[in-house]
């Protein structure tokens, strides 16, 4: 069970933090990895005042960044956010040739539904999702893949093949590929600390399993979960309709 944030928690998991950097005399500063903008400065206020100033904040990019160049792994440009729509947008006309609701919706805001779509897709394939449909033998499951799901699966093919034929990457696929990297001691003297968020995503908490494995120090704050040791399809296809719903929350709240 993890434990529930408190002030008197957090501060006591600062200045433990802070002496075990002292003590053991890393020869690297402490990455703070915290997603989300407007915690990262807050953070990085409180640590300072706790004699922490020389910590170096960081969002996913980031951390993907520094773990690509310490392990040599190839460096990818980034899909423009604009171009990631368009190749959203496009795919979502060609399936709506077969789908009169989704015509209509095209028809009202098409730049909303794509953005809308991008974002849950993003989350499925944060959850290990890489577009299968269940066995379309099965009669309930050919309904499925006939649906929601299976227009998400072309839009999710749609965007995997845009990546590949342009060499490029976002945010899924990178850590998709980090996660991939045989491990080997490159981050010996890094302690990567994360914070910021109350929640991690299948590969999110493998690419720091496979950070671990190459020497970083990982701290979790004790109400996320510990990082897994590999993607479980079972688990993937458990978590499917949750990685739905947070998807749709989180786009309806960035649309807000």
């Amino acid at each position: 069970m993890t434990a529930a944030f408190t002030p008197a928690r957090e501060e006591a998991r600062v200045q433990a933090l802070l002496a075990a950097v002292r003590s053991r005399g890393l020869d690297g500063p402490l990455w703070l990895l915290c997603p989300h903008e407007g915690r990262r400065g807050a953070l990085l206020d409180h640590i300072a005042r706790a004699g922490g100033g020389w910590i170096h904040p960081l969002d996913w990019h980031g951390a993907l960044d520094l773990m690509e160049h310490r392990l040599g792994l190839e460096s990818r440009p980034l899909l423009a956010p604009s171009d990631r729509l368009l190749v959203v947008e496009s795919a979502l006309e060609q399936a709506a040739a077969h789908d009169k609701a989704l015509t209509a919706a095209l028809r009202g805001n098409a730049l909303d539904v794509a953005h809308a779509v991008a974002g849950v897709i993003d989350t499925l394939r944060l959850h290990g999702w890489d577009g299968e449909l269940p066995d379309a033998r099965d009669a309930h499951a050919a309904r499925v893949a006939l649906g929601h799901l299976g227009i998400l699966s072309k839009v999710n093919v749609a965007l995997s093949a845009h990546l590949a034929a342009t060499a490029s990457t976002d945010l899924p696929d990178r850590l998709a590929r980090v996660a991939l990297a045989p491990p080997r001691p490159a981050l010996r003297g890094v302690l990567l600390w994360v914070d910021g968020t109350d929640r991690l995503s299948p590969r999110e908490r493998h690419a720091l399993t496979l950070a671990a494995a190459c020497g970083a120090t990982v701290s979790l704050p004790p109400w996320i979960d510990l990082p897994v040791d590999s993607l479980d399809p079972d688990g993937t296809a458990a978590t499917l309709l949750d990685a739905l719903r947070e998807g749709a929350a989180r786009a309806a709240t960035t649309a807000s």
